[in-house]
């Protein structure tokens, strides 16, 4: 179902209602940020959970989205985009495809029906989405309509979760009403973040020669019994990544694939088996989490160490990293 920009604006027209009928809101959180372009914006915590009004489809019903317009901060969406792109297309049609149906406009029925399932799917995997805002200052809006005044100034951050705050991504300038200009697809949300639509392998994508080593954790470290304990090394090069993992009666050698790359975190997800043998567990997932950065130090959450060695408990593992050689 392509839904027009008149859907979206619907939406935040809905949203503003809300916000306008609650009183006392209290000042508004803002948050200074410097831009690529030196100068200093001030922008809403764009996920503070007073600005949260549900989550919805975005206008061509490809990802989740939030959104919120008011006068005194502007209208922006939150765009939640899955790191691996193939499982981006679960989020396809994702209303009709679970019988939410909207006869021409979205009521107050779809909203919560839409709202409640893609909360339920969304949230308890939050660590595998970019969260990437969409912000348009309050100048730009209609004092009574909160509808747009062209040309207006469309700028994009994406959410840095290790330091809670809002990085910026790039702008644009909207001239006119078209649905083309002013509604962001799904390709142009990718590309902002380096995500590939052809998936490409490891030597295909470029990554920072900072991450080239050998990283190392145990699983269970802490137990009492040995046979619990499991070694893992990730080894990153150039143009490879081998995920290995030894222990009690088990050993594991895969090749992955880096589906992001920057200079804070690696996505990863499995490619294939170097030596034939697979888990039963990737019939289940094979994702492979992220790598992240930060603070010197290297951390990985990753579900599919979760579900084959904590018995599906989210953990985020500390990595020791050894120079590479």
């Amino acid at each position: 179902m392509i839904r027009t920009i008149g859907i979206l604006l619907l939406i935040l027209s809905l949203n503003s209602c809300k916000e306008q009928s609650e009183k006392n809101r209290g000042n508004i959180n803002e948050i200074i940020l410097k831009t690529e372009k030196k100068t200093d914006l001030k922008i809403p915590d764009f996920i503070d959970k007073k600005y949260f009004h549900g989550y919805q489809l975005s206008p061509t019903s490809d990802f989740p989205i939030l959104t919120h317009s008011d006068r005194n901060i502007g209208s922006f969406v939150i765009s939640y985009i899955n790191y691996n792109i193939k499982n981006q297309k679960e989020w396809f049609d994702f209303d009709i495809n679970n019988n939410i149906i909207a006869e021409d406009y979205p009521d107050e029925k779809y909203f919560t029906e839409i709202n409640k399932i893609i909360q339920k799917k969304l949230e308890p995997q939050l660590d595998n989405y970019a969260i990437i805002a969409e912000y348009i200052p309050p100048k730009y809006l209609d004092n009574k309509t909160l509808s747009y005044i062209y040309p207006y100034k469309k700028t994009y951050y994406l959410y840095n979760k290790e330091k809670k705050n809002w990085d910026f991504i790039s702008e644009k300038i909207i001239t006119d009403g078209s649905d083309e200009k002013n509604i962001t697809k799904l390709v142009e949300l990718n590309n902002m973040i380096g995500i590939k639509e052809n998936n490409d392998i490891n030597a295909q994508i470029n990554i920072s020669a900072k991450w080239n080593g050998t990283y190392n954790f145990t699983i269970n470290e802490k137990s009492d019994d040995w046979r619990d304990m499991q070694d893992v090394k990730l080894t990153i090069k150039s143009d490879s990544v081998i995920f290995h993992v030894e222990g009690y009666q088990i050993a594991q050698d895969y090749k992955l694939k880096i589906n992001t790359a920057n200079n804070n975190h690696l996505a990863l997800y499995y490619d294939s088996s170097i030596y034939g043998d697979e888990s039963a567990v990737l019939q289940r997932t094979k994702d492979f989490g992220i790598v992240t950065f930060d603070n010197n130090k290297y951390f990985w959450k990753c579900p599919y160490i979760d579900e084959s060695f904590t018995d599906g408990k989210k953990k985020t593992y500390i990595l020791k990293k050894e120079a590479y050689k």
